[in-house]
């Protein structure tokens, strides 16, 4: 989550432009949700 946060600021305050922002968000939130998902199959599987 804190990675995500400091991405966006950098993002925001780089000059950097829109599409590579654009592309640079979309690459940290895909690989935050798909570790937060594979944390959270990880912990509920291994219950049941």
């Amino acid at each position: 989550m804190v990675t995500t946060v400091l991405v966006l600021l950098i993002a925001s305050f780089a000059q950097i432009n829109k599409e590579d922002r654009k592309e640079i968000v979309l690459l940290i939130i895909t690989s935050q949700v798909t570790l937060m998902g594979s944390a959270l199959g990880f912990y509920f599987g291994k219950e049941s």
